[in-house]
């Protein structure tokens, strides 16, 4: 098993990377969601083809995102424990927000 995940170490290294060098394309804006929801419209004078959201460490919310063509929309999303599935926070979130170029 280990002769053959050599040969896939130079791939996940050149993935590794790739990654690091779009996620450090963009200096983060610090924004907060009301009510767990943010929305915000793509520019089409800046380049944003991916979204990072940085919450600490020991955060209880996770964000959901989705896109369109002219905006993306974040909720975040607690998991509480007398519900089967997550619901929308009513909280106010801090957060870091990244709009990468690929």
């Amino acid at each position: 098993m280990e002769e053959w995940q050599i040969d896939l170490y130079a791939i996940k290294s050149g993935i590794g990377l790739s990654l690091q060098m779009i996620r450090n394309s963009t200096n983060p804006s610090f924004e907060k969601a009301e009510r767990g929801f943010y929305q915000r419209p793509i520019e089409s004078n800046i380049a944003c083809q991916m979204i990072r959201v940085v919450l600490p460490d020991n955060s209880k919310y996770f964000p959901e995102i989705s896109g369109g063509r002219h905006r993306y929309t974040i909720r975040f999303m607690e998991q509480f424990p007398n519900s089967e599935r997550p619901l929308q926070s009513a909280d106010t979130v801090a957060f870091e927000l990244h709009c990468c170029i690929l």
